[in-house]
């Protein structure tokens, strides 16, 4: 394999790694080439993105619904001392 081959790969498996940490934000290296490289960077490149995307909705819906249940808990604790107030 050449050493071109080898480098390109070293990156995309470095980027890929601190991907799969949680930085989702990050993005494959796309060079001008156009070649299996680029196609394949972009591919991954559209997933990430879709990803990113998903877990920003699920991180949204989870916020809200953790909103909701605390309003709702909040009425219940004070429901009782209404009840002792009439």
């Amino acid at each position: 394999m050449s050493r071109a081959f080898l480098n390109r790969l070293e990156k995309l498996k470095g980027t890929i790694s601190s991907i799969g940490q949680d930085d989702l934000h990050l993005r494959v290296p796309v060079t001008q080439g156009g070649d299996e490289f680029d196609q394949l960077s972009k591919m991954i490149n559209g997933m990430l993105s879709r990803i990113e995307t998903l877990v920003r909705e699920v991180q949204g819906v989870s916020a809200n619904i953790a909103l909701r249940g605390k309003t709702f808990l909040s009425s219940l604790l004070r429901e009782p001392q209404r009840s002792f107030e009439s």
